[in-house]
């Protein structure tokens, strides 16, 4: 069904049970493959971390330390390779091996629909942080510039 699937990684809840689905879509496209390969054609797992600034509090994020949110951009590059080696070992633990890692900086939602496109991938598949309705009408949500944009399918996951 998916060959390559892309997984936005921030940390929150939801995007490790994005990461999940993304492991179980891949690996049911494993047992339904009956070619003599076997499991080589399997799919890709892309999985993608854009480090912003944080506007808030701290955030405490998939076994990472609180992240302050004047932190230095070396400080945020550092616990984003945290965040993507920690995704790495739970896609790992779900049956999908040699993730590919991506580092991208910028608007979390342009960057996203950007690698969407550079990688090929037949899906996006990623978490929704929910935001006040205020904020949301006036900024937008990632998980809704990707979805409306996006020239492949989007699965979000709530």
């Amino acid at each position: 069904m998916f060959t390559k699937i892309l997984v936005p990684v921030d940390g929150s809840c939801y995007s490790r049970e994005a990461l999940k689905v993304a492991c179980t879509l891949l690996n049911a496209n494993r047992s339904d493959d009956t070619s003599p390969a076997g499991n080589a054609s399997a799919g890709q797992l892309v999985l993608l971390h854009v480090p912003e600034e944080l506007g808030s509090e701290p955030a405490f994020v998939w076994g990472v330390s609180a992240i302050a949110a004047g932190a230095a951009l070396d400080e945020r590059e550092a616990i984003g390779r945290e965040i993507l080696d920690n995704a790495g070992r739970d896609a790992l633990s779900l049956m999908v091996p040699n993730p590919m890692i991506l580092l991208r900086h910028g608007s979390p939602g342009q960057v996203i629909l950007d690698a969407a496109r550079e990688h090929g991938v037949d899906a996006i598949v990623m978490g929704h942080r929910g935001m006040g309705k205020f904020k949301a009408l006036i900024e937008g949500s990632v998980s809704r510039k990707v979805s409306h944009h996006a020239r492949c399918r989007v699965v979000t996951v709530h």
